[in-house]
């Protein structure tokens, strides 16, 4: 992963990571939002990837009409992550994630 110049928090977090569902087949997209836990728990950075639980492998790709969410490329794969797209505040983005018809089945990591 790149870095972004800041370290990793250390205290409890003010934001959570939702899906529209928790399982998934191949060929499957899921929503996913990040919000703050409250309305007043804003925040600036996100990078989001999808990882095979065992292998750290990964999988699937992204996508967004959320104007404040970039669809990057990581280890040379296309559309494989998010990121924001400026250091605005946000109270939460939204994307999508869709798993490929490759994709083995098995406990996928969104983080």
């Amino acid at each position: 992963m790149p870095s972004h110049g800041v370290n990793s928090m250390s205290c409890p977090s003010t934001y959570v990571i939702e899906a529209n569902k928790y399982q998934y087949s191949s060929g499957d997209t899921i929503q996913i939002t990040v919000r703050g836990t409250t309305s007043s728990n804003l925040f600036e950075g996100v990078l989001l990837v999808a990882k095979d639980a065992s292998s750290q492998n990964i999988l699937g790709s992204w996508s967004s009409t959320d104007s404040s969410v970039n669809v990057i490329s990581c280890d040379g794969t296309s559309s494989n992550g998010i990121t924001h797209s400026s250091s605005t505040t946000k109270s939460q983005i939204q994307a999508t994630w869709s798993s490929s018809s490759m994709i083995p089945q098995g406990n996928v990591v969104i983080r």
